[in-house]
């Protein structure tokens, strides 16, 4: 079975990266000890969501996705939604 899904990496101000899938935010988790794999935990971890999502070496391509999330999307404050004084 294949799922499509969206996914893009986001900077933060504090200059922290953090990568979208499908609308969620994942934070880097830890790197894979002898793999190329790089796991990313749902950003509301903290909330009790146990997805995670593991990269290639890359981080061109997801490897796999797990779970199912137990929040809503959060709301994510794009750049041209800023307030013109915060840039």
């Amino acid at each position: 079975m294949i799922i499509l899904v969206s996914a893009c990496f986001i900077t933060l101000r504090n200059g922290s990266q953090r990568l979208v899938v499908n609308e969620f935010t994942f934070h880097r988790s830890y790197d894979r000890k002898h793999s190329d794999a790089r796991r990313w935990r749902c950003s509301a971890r903290l909330k009790g969501c146990k997805v995670f999502a593991i990269l290639n070496g890359n981080e061109d391509s997801i490897v796999r996705l797990s779970g199912t999330h137990n929040h809503e999307p959060p709301k994510i404050r794009r750049p041209s939604e800023a307030d013109p004084g915060t840039r």
